[in-house]
């Protein structure tokens, strides 16, 4: 069976991972390491706002900070300190577009992992993997940068996972 057909106008949203340089890095003694928030699949993008694809505007980018939780929930959306959104009258569009889809987002929360050495089953002289025998669950946030744009007369919006997190 073909695709139904697709609407005249439609865009595209992409996002990318931003990192902060002014971000503390996370020092922990040895045996533990630290697990950055992973955004889980089936999240929704956001949406090309409907009442501005015909008019093709150049492309829009919107930077958050998003805030994770402890319970794998979203708790705070709010512009970037890093900059870089598209600053215009359209800009409150795009950023509700962001927020709305954002909002409903899940992660696997950043956790440090207090780890010792599995045992050595193959008799090489090094443990085979490493056991996990305490973490603690954290607080983090994350900058993203959302590319709205329209391509081939149709809306795009696009989106790389986080990559990097910061511990609060």
């Amino acid at each position: 069976m073909p695709p139904p057909p697709q609407p005249e106008n439609h865009g595209s949203v992409s996002a990318k991972l931003i990192a902060d340089p002014s971000a503390p890095s996370v020092k922990l003694p040895p045996g533990e390491v630290y697990v950055q928030p992973q955004i889980m699949r089936g999240n929704p993008m956001p949406e090309y706002p409907a009442d501005l694809i015909s008019m093709r505007l150049p492309p829009h980018v919107v930077v958050v900070r998003i805030t994770s939780n402890e319970y794998s929930r979203i708790e705070d959306i709010r512009p970037s300190p890093l900059g870089g959104s598209t600053e215009d009258e359209y800009l409150a569009r795009f950023q509700e577009a962001v927020a709305q889809a954002v909002s409903n987002w899940k992660v696997y929360p950043a956790e440090i992992r207090k780890m010792k050495d599995g045992p050595d089953l193959d008799g090489d002289g090094r443990p085979d993997y490493d056991i996990v025998v305490a973490r603690k669950v954290l607080k983090a946030f994350f900058d993203v940068a959302f590319r709205f744009e329209i391509v081939d007369g149709k809306p795009v919006v696009r989106s790389d996972a986080p990559k990097g997190a910061t511990v609060q």
